[in-house]
């Protein structure tokens, strides 16, 4: 007599199929359960605000802007960054003395 056949074996009705990017990835790292740290994308532009005609004030608070984006995205402590001053705008007098300035950096 021959055996009954049940048919082919099937995978329980929970179980999937491994992606392609899981089956590259070693077992070990799956199964690590520290997350790692993502890096935040950078914005290349940024600003910065005076309201009493101040230009090194609006700088300064650029430049604080993107060396905090840039040490909060590193994984180094102190990272340094180069950096061009791009546009520089302000609005000046009328009845209530205006002396707003804008500056905005850029990232390289």
């Amino acid at each position: 007599m021959h055996p009954v056949s049940r048919g082919p074996i099937r995978a329980p009705v929970n179980a999937r199929k491994r992606t392609r990017r899981e089956a590259l990835v070693p077992a070990r790292s799956r199964l690590d359960p520290a997350p790692r740290r993502r890096l935040a994308p950078l914005s290349p532009v940024y600003t910065g605000h005076s309201s009493d005609g101040n230009l090194q004030g609006a700088l300064d608070q650029a430049l604080a802007r993107a060396q905090q984006a840039i040490s909060d995205s590193s994984v180094i402590s102190d990272a340094t960054f180069s950096w061009d001053l791009t546009a520089i705008h302000g609005l000046r007098g009328g009845f209530i003395r205006l002396r707003d300035i804008d500056v905005e950096i850029t990232v390289r």
